[in-house]
């Protein structure tokens, strides 16, 4: 484990009680000025499952909703996908499930993205996340 960093020996090394929890946007894809425009990087979906071979856990945590990180990563085999930053998450049978508690402020959050684009600037593309 010689190229490592001297933090990921320990999770290099005993990868059956360990896990990785990765971001989305700036992990596994680029950066883009334009949040519809973000895709995985390349090989990054068979990455992920060869990942979730070898580790106790690997999960995708994301503000994004749990809809576009299936589309985007194709679901990866063994990958837990959580977004809405905990409020939505893919269970091991694929079923999505929502936080209990969560659909109450479904309408609030309508309300404000409806709201942020009647007074966004021209050109500004207000994003609704759910």
């Amino acid at each position: 484990m010689g190229d490592l960093p001297d933090v990921l020996v320990p999770i290099a090394a005993h990868p059956e009680t360990s896990a990785l929890f990765l971001d989305f946007d700036g992990t596994l894809s680029a950066i883009v000025d334009d949040p519809r425009e973000a895709r995985a990087l390349p090989g990054v979906p068979e990455l992920l499952a060869r990942l979730a071979a070898r580790f106790a856990l690997v999960a995708v945590i994301s503000g994004r909703p749990v809809s576009f990180l299936q589309e985007a990563l194709a679901s990866p085999e063994g990958v837990r996908l959580i977004g809405l930053y905990g409020l939505e998450r893919v269970g091991p049978d694929g079923a999505r499930r929502t936080a209990d508690g969560a659909a109450r402020w479904e309408a609030v959050i309508t309300d404000i993205v409806a709201l942020a684009r009647a007074g966004a600037p021209e050109g500004v593309y207000v994003e609704p996340r759910g």
